[in-house]
């Protein structure tokens, strides 16, 4: 086999792949540990912050503008499925092959629109976020556990 493809499968095979990755090719990190922030020190970042803090805000909003849909699909699509006749078994599959299928379409959809709506096609995602964990960094958010 090629080195690259092996090393593709061993990476694909759980515990065992990803210890082998960590000791083949390892990664040093030198990201400072934050500790957890509150609403109130994201509107103290958007305060000092405008632009880059209406950036994070939109972000936010289409995150859980995403996730409502993912929600709202997977509900549909399993409630769909379940008015299906058929076993209980069959069901229960239908409802969860169902479900899921819709989620992901749902959740595609909802990203659309709110990436459509709300400019985040505009927004560079990774900068805000650095500037944001630099400011959290410098602003009480240093020295906590990473998990």
């Amino acid at each position: 086999l090629p080195l690259p493809l092996l090393f593709a499968i061993m990476a694909g095979t759980g515990e065992f792949g990803s210890a082998l990755m960590g000791k083949l090719f390892p990664i040093q990190d030198t990201s400072p540990k934050l500790k957890a922030w509150t609403r109130a020190d994201i509107d103290r970042f958007c305060k000092e912050n405008p632009s880059a803090g209406a950036d994070l805000k939109k972000l936010q909003t289409g995150g859980i503008i995403s996730g409502l849909g993912f929600v709202g699909g997977l509900g549909g699509g399993a409630a769909f499925w379940a008015s299906r006749p058929g076993t209980l078994n069959g069901k229960l599959m239908s409802m969860l092959i169902g479900g899921i299928s819709c989620g992901f379409v749902g959740f595609l959809s909802s990203t659309s629109v709110a990436s459509l709506s709300l400019g985040l096609y505009k927004v560079e995602g990774t900068k805000v976020n650095q500037q944001w964990m630099d400011w959290w960094a410098k602003n009480g958010g240093a020295g906590g556990k990473m998990w």
